[in-house]
């Protein structure tokens, strides 16, 4: 909630992403972080190029950092990435046009090569071994009716995390997780009042 509220405060729009869509959705990850990693490799290979024979200490990696971090965040790189998103400027239409169409299926008549015995001989044995570990995951995966399961408050896929219905439904279930207090009922004694626990003594301590 902290969060949320420096945001609103900063005009910061915090939102959820789809699922495994942040390699073409946000910024960061198209036109920083990418020619980060290929610039770190870079000096990597060429590393291993000039000395063969040689390993890259932990005294060499800051300066390879260094140079990729130089060539990769800068300004120009990251105002693409916005533009690269179809943020700034305003753009669906570059992101939509980038998901690929699935591969054809194969046709009956290829799927149709008889395979030879010895073929069918490791398939049979593939076949047993995937079974038995298939089994064994899914024995290791049926819920322990003993053990109690947390549930994790996971927010709709394209929320507005600074808007104020989400704000309110957060709030719902933090109120939700807190348990009421548990009262101890203290029962009164035999004239109608309750004990003492300076002159209370138990019965058996009684002389």
């Amino acid at each position: 909630m902290d969060i949320i509220e420096t945001a609103r405060n900063s005009d910061v729009h915090l939102f959820v992403l789809p699922p495994h869509s942040s390699h073409m959705l946000q910024p960061l990850d198209v036109s920083v972080f990418s020619p980060f990693k290929k610039s770190l490799n870079s000096e990597f290979h060429k590393q291993m190029h000039e000395n063969p024979n040689s390993v890259i200490t932990r005294e060499q990696l800051p300066g390879f950092i260094n140079t990729a971090y130089n060539s990769s965040m800068t300004v120009s790189n990251i105002m693409s990435g916005f533009r690269k998103t179809g943020i700034f400027p305003y753009n669906p239409e570059v992101v939509l046009q980038k998901p690929k169409p699935a591969d054809p299926v194969p046709s009956a008549a290829a799927l149709s090569i008889m395979p030879t015995r010895k073929e069918r001989k490791d398939m049979r044995s593939i076949k047993v071994l995937f079974e038995n570990k298939v089994s064994k995951v899914e024995e290791a995966l049926k819920p322990n009716p003993n053990k109690k399961r947390r549930s994790t408050f996971v927010p709709p896929f394209g929320a507005a995390i600074t808007e104020e219905t989400f704000r309110q439904l957060l709030e719902e279930k933090n109120q939700q997780k807190v348990k009421p207090k548990q009262t101890v009922e203290t029962r009164p004694t035999d004239e109608g009042n309750f004990p003492n626990k300076k002159s209370f003594r138990h019965p058996l301590c009684q002389r």
